[in-house]
């Protein structure tokens, strides 16, 4: 593996780093690999075939009807869908261990998985007078 050294990093984007970091539990340099890499895989071609890409977009929708209806009719802003994807990543983070399926949390919704100690009480009986 190769060593990049940087030099005159503002230090404001060493703090965001950090944060990020953190907030995805790696190190500094980790989190600094990973920003690289999506600002690589971001680069888009500059030759799109714009017919082809909404082709495949409407093939999907098809496929989709109604989380295509539901889009449409989304009102949030792309900042306001950021956000709300941001504070389900810090939620993720406060688990530890790989994402669970869906099967694996019906399994465990079915299960007695519960500590006693959280049963209900029985009501108490007072004596009849």
């Amino acid at each position: 593996m190769a060593t990049l050294t940087l030099r005159n990093v503002p230090d404001d984007l060493v703090a965001r780093l950090k944060e990020r970091a953190k907030r995805h539990r790696r190190s500094l340099n980790n989190e600094t690999i990973a920003a690289l890499e999506l600002a690589d895989a971001a680069v888009v071609p500059a030759a799109v075939d714009q017919e082809a890409a909404l082709a495949r977009i409407r093939e999907i929708q098809a496929r989709f009807p109604g989380a295509a209806r539901a889009a449409q009719l989304d009102q949030r802003t792309p900042e306001e869908i950021q956000a709300e994807l941001d504070h389900f990543a810090e939620l993720r983070s406060h688990f530890k261990g790989p994402p669970l399926t869906s099967e694996e949390i019906i399994a465990a919704i079915g299960r007695d998985s519960h500590p006693r100690e959280l049963e209900p009480v029985a009501p108490v009986q007072r004596p009849q007078p």
